[in-house]
């Protein structure tokens, strides 16, 4: 299993500590394993299997098969969506869009109108500013 760990590293083209960093076991750990100290754990096996999902389970633990499950390649006769497929599902979505933004516009236009009623029934009559040395300043709207 040794072999195939070193194997899968190499493949990868990482170093050790990458390779660690990677599957989240300390560094050293996949140091004494490579280095035969240490024969390789569950954990550190299921934490290899968990970071390559594509890595075939068999190959790892036995060395029977290939280093990459037949499930990590697409199967050759899987239908792809077709170029007609593909325009009419974006058009869809950009159908969708459109009309959220045409929503989100209606709904601005209306929350503007009913600001410009509430503001539009007053109307100023008179601004005065008082400054802290007692002066003061009026304006009237219209008429300087």
């Amino acid at each position: 299993m040794i072999d195939r760990i070193s194997q899968l590293i190499k493949t990868m083209k990482l170093s050790a500590s990458q390779f660690a960093d990677e599957i989240g076991v300390q560094r050293s750990s996949v140091s004494h394993v490579l280095s035969g100290r240490n024969k390789p754990s569950l954990d550190f096996v299921t934490k290899i299997m968990m970071a390559y999902p594509e890595l075939n389970a068999d190959w790892l633990l036995t060395g029977k098969g290939m280093m990459h499950s037949d499930e990590s390649f697409p199967q050759l006769d899987t239908e792809l969506p077709t170029g007609n497929q593909l325009s009419m599902e974006m058009e869809d979505e950009v159908s969708q869009e459109v009309q959220k933004a045409d929503l989100l516009k209606t709904i601005e236009k209306k929350k503007a109108g009913s600001k410009k009623l509430a503001t539009g029934q007053k109307t100023i009559e008179r601004i005065v500013l008082f400054y802290k040395d007692g002066t003061f300043l009026d304006f009237t709207p219209g008429g300087d």
